[in-house]
């Protein structure tokens, strides 16, 4: 290249979105090996096949059979074929058994680290769709065909507990087990949001050998074993009887959101483990500090996170149970005791999610958080969360809200304000009648001024979700312009809000007063009546201002672009601009997504919170 055309060449490669990176040596050599295994397994007519195949594994470095655990396991899934008008059964039974195959091989008895999420998600198989329209006499026969995955089944099915059966064994003679989050879900048809279910935990002899056998375990996923009961959590830790002891390295413990616990087993949990920091579940904390009980190591516990987001009238999660449905959820109400107690016996608490009244938020504040998930109702003219950020809020870098009931924007105002450090604020509104625009409006006058006398707010943040529930019908268009002006760090932006006021030249506006240089995601979704005129022009201007753009949706919402507007001729047509792109995009290998609803895949908690390694001198005893 010539001094002469360097600059364009630099122009232009800084405007080229991100490019799809190769597969790496590793990948390719991950994705053949295990699919050499699946096609071997698949074609072995019964189980003296299999013998060569796990002599082969047999003598692989235990590093790279942790590794190919969660690869194999998942390549099943690929060889299964699944035919129309099959019963769900049979494809359900047959996807069991090629698992159970795969784990007489795979599970080797040195494994330090089983680790993995793999579900058989029933929603997904061909062999018929669920249709709104369907003649009576065909839905009944669907119905028939639908496989509903519960407790019961998983207990009787033969092809389930071997694969339980598999586990206790393996567990039986294991002794070095350091993780323990084998990952093998199925989500069925009958639940309008994922419902995962285990097929490890069918079993009582799993968590025996577990517990007897994994006496250095320090992270445990428990995830979709909905028989869980305090029996088992007593067991764990040392409580119950015929326990060989708790095991005093956990660190983490994911527990399933549906289960038969209580705050009893709980707080057998946290007196017995003396190394335990987090319990990764909806929560019933608040319950489990107003019983009368003490650690049994130490004065103090290691816990970092406080969670009570179940109704304090829940004993456990049924099925088809909604958190906010019905009168009788009732928010924890924490005492002067109760915070006290919490202040001392968890010295180290760094994240509070809880469902709790806005006048309770403020008592908080003796407690430096770092992390802040609240689902806040409202019954009267109350300020405990603003308090709480007044005094408390210097060192938070995560908030969450789910705002239950009409709140000030003033209090919003206030959290930009109050939290310097802020890197991530999710807002979820239930209710459209929030009050007080005057200080964002106050706020948005002085930028087209050119003054600064208010504050700008939000200086760090990375990561902003504002999102309205379906029955939201109206958002002030402020709110748009006032996170989008003064948020000039942003990576991860979704707004799921009332947009039919929304059009290209909104698009252009925020363009010139923030560059969002450095957005990756972004999902801009109308959920109103009215359609949203957003269209390619827009499209094409996020394109060429976000160099790191990798996601950008919510675009079904768009009407503008004819590909999704059902009144256009070019309707899902491939003469459309938008499929055109598309196909753009695949040719020139770029790594941008078009398909993408929303980002909550990122953010489900149902994965080990990443910390420290604990140096062994540090553990408590």
């Amino acid at each position: 290249l010539t001094d002469t055309n360097t600059h364009g060449v630099e122009e232009f490669l800084r405007d080229m979105p991100p490019l799809i990176q190769p597969k790496t040596l590793f990948d390719l050599s991950c994705s053949e090996f295990s699919r050499f295994t699946a096609l071997k397994i698949r074609n072995c007519e019964d189980d003296s096949d299999i013998e060569p195949i796990r002599d082969m594994y047999k003598y692989l470095p235990i590093s790279i059979l942790e590794t190919l655990y969660g690869w194999v396991i998942q390549s099943s899934i690929l060889l299964i074929q699944v035919e129309e008008e099959t019963d769900d059964q049979i494809i359900f039974s047959k996807f069991c058994a090629f698992i159970s195959k795969t784990l007489r091989i795979i599970l080797h008895k040195n494994l330090q680290n089983i680790e993995q999420d793999f579900s058989i998600d029933l929603r997904k198989f061909g062999n018929f769709q669920l249709c709104g329209d369907l003649r009576s006499g065909a839905g009944e026969e669907e119905e028939r065909l639908q496989l509903k995955v519960d407790e019961p089944l998983l207990n009787t099915q033969t092809e389930v507990t071997d694969i339980s059966d598999i586990f206790s064994e393996y567990l039986k003679n294991s002794k070095n087990i350091k993780i323990f989050s084998p990952g093998i879900f199925v989500i069925d048809r009958t639940y309008t949001s994922q419902h995962k279910m285990s097929l490890v935990y069918s079993s009582p002899a799993v968590m025996i050998n577990l517990v007897s056998g994994a006496r250095g375990l320090t992270r445990l996923n428990l995830l979709g074993y909905e028989d869980l009961s305090d029996i088992v959590l007593e067991f764990i830790s040392g409580d119950h009887p015929e326990s060989p002891g708790p095991l005093i390295f956990l660190q983490q413990i994911i527990l399933p959101d549906r289960s038969y616990i209580t705050e009893h087993g709980v707080s057998s949990l946290l007196k017995n483990l003396p190394n335990l920091q987090y319990l990764i579940f909806p929560g019933n904390l608040g319950k489990v500090f107003q019983l009368d009980w003490e650690p049994n190591f130490a004065q103090e516990l290691r816990l970092r996170e406080f969670s009570q987001l179940l109704s304090v009238t829940s004993g456990g999660v049924e099925e088809g149970e909604d958190e906010y449905e019905g009168d009788e959820v009732q928010c924890w109400v924490p005492t002067t005791r109760d915070i006290e107690r919490i202040c001392k016996l968890c010295p180290n608490l760094s994240s509070v999610r809880v469902l709790i009244d806005d006048q309770h938020f403020q008592y908080f504040q003796p407690l430096s958080l770092n992390q802040v998930e609240a689902h806040l109702s409202w019954t009267g003219i109350t300020a405990g969360f603003e308090i709480f950020i007044q005094n408390s809020g210097a060192n938070l870098t995560v908030i969450e809200l789910t705002l239950l009931d009409n709140y000030s924007w003033s209090f919003i105002v206030a959290i930009g304000w109050n939290c310097p450090l802020l890197k991530r604020l999710h807002l979820t509104l239930w209710r459209e009648d929030m009050v007080d625009l005057n200080s964002i409006q106050n706020f948005l006058e002085s930028i087209q001024d050119g003054e600064t006398v208010y504050q700008p707010g939000f200086l760090y943040l990375e990561d902003l979700q504002v999102k309205c529930e379906i029955y939201v019908e109206f958002l002030p268009d402020l709110i748009f312009y006032y996170f989008f002006y003064q948020c000039q760090k942003l990576k991860i932006v979704q707004y799921i809000a009332p947009l039919d006021w929304v059009d290209c030249t909104v698009i252009e506006d925020i363009f010139r007063k923030n560059s969002l240089e450095d957005v990756e995601m972004v999902i801009i979704s109308n959920t109103g009546s009215d359609g949203m005129n957003l269209g390619m022009e827009s499209l094409n201007l996020f394109l060429s201002n976000c160099p790191k753009l990798t996601v950008i949706g919510d675009l079904k919402s768009w009407t503008g672009i004819d590909y999704f507007n059902v009144d256009s001729p070019l309707h899902l047509s491939s003469e459309s601009d938008f499929y055109k792109l598309k196909v753009t995009a695949k040719k020139n290998n770029w790594d941008i997504c078009f398909d993408m609803e929303n980002l909550e895949f990122f953010y489900v908690r149902d994965k080990f919170v990443d910390i420290y390694e604990v140096d062994p001198e540090d553990l408590q005893f």
